[in-house]
């Protein structure tokens, strides 16, 4: 007997004849995981939940069972809104296509993790950033990541600005001037991505453009290097992007207009 205990997120959910479900979790030491699920009224292990779960099987060739200890629903604080439910989409997609099986990815497990608390507490505009940064780092987590160390041509670290579409290799603006719309021009807020970890980071200090930026090459590098990641709530994504930041900033307008007395 296998056996097991991990906690994780619900990626899929799919019926497997009338008595069982099929459960895949990303768990936080063992990575990407299936096993069946017996079905209950008062147990559901709905995806995109955070949950602590056993896991066992006679075989590790053959597929394995899953007992739930708790679940922490986090698809309920998307419920009334759009685009938590496209990140959830998203980031579900993701999770199941560009990861192999059993192959632990804590560092990108502790970023979900993060995403996930986020939920509760922010607003939409800040959960896509935390989204495009999730996109950032999946693409480096999974050997396709950008090397900012220095310009790929001179090997000078000051002023590097594009990325090439067919390298991804990074390059300064002195080298390639001439050439610069072949290339895709790099998001700032990348260079600080690339050192510093989400936890550290102050979201929503990206401008609308560098996060709207960011999610276009990551959607062409994943495409390109992973898997044909269907870009329509892509489209969607950015769309809400761009309505959340207008209101916010209608928000801000409205409130210099007013007069607050001590």
């Amino acid at each position: 007997m296998n056996a097991w205990s991990d906690s994780g997120i619900v990626i899929s959910s799919a019926p497997h004849g009338e008595k069982y479900k099929l459960i895949k979790i990303f768990t936080k030491n063992h990575g990407k995981v299936s096993g069946l699920f017996s079905i209950s009224k008062k147990k559901s292990l709905s995806v995109f939940s955070y949950v602590d779960v056993d896991w066992s099987s006679r075989n590790l060739e053959l597929i394995g069972f899953w007992r739930l200890k708790q679940e922490r629903q986090i698809w309920i604080y998307a419920i009334n809104s759009k685009t938590k439910m496209i990140i959830i989409q998203l980031i579900c997609c993701l999770l199941n296509e560009a990861l192999p099986t059993s192959v632990c990815y804590r560092e990108l497990f502790d970023i979900l993790h993060i995403i996930c608390d986020k939920f509760t507490e922010n607003t939409e505009q800040i959960l896509i950033e935390y989204y495009a940064y999730f996109e950032f780092f999946l693409l480096k987590i999974v050997g396709f990541g950008f090397d900012f160390r220095s310009c790929c041509i001179c090997g000078k670290r000051e002023n590097l600005q594009y990325i090439s579409p067919k390298t991804a290799r990074i390059a300064c603006k002195n080298c390639v001037s001439a050439n610069s719309e072949k290339l895709f021009e790099i998001p700032k807020i990348w260079h600080l991505w690339s050192v510093v970890e989400l936890e550290n980071i102050n979201c929503c200090t990206a401008d609308i453009n560098d996060i709207e930026n960011s999610l276009k090459i990551t959607l062409y590098f994943i495409r390109k290097n992973i898997f044909d990641f269907n870009s329509y709530y892509r489209f969607e994504l950015v769309a809400n992007l761009q309505n959340s930041f207008k209101k916010h900033s209608e928000h801000l307008g409205f409130l210099a207009t007013q007069t607050y007395l001590p």
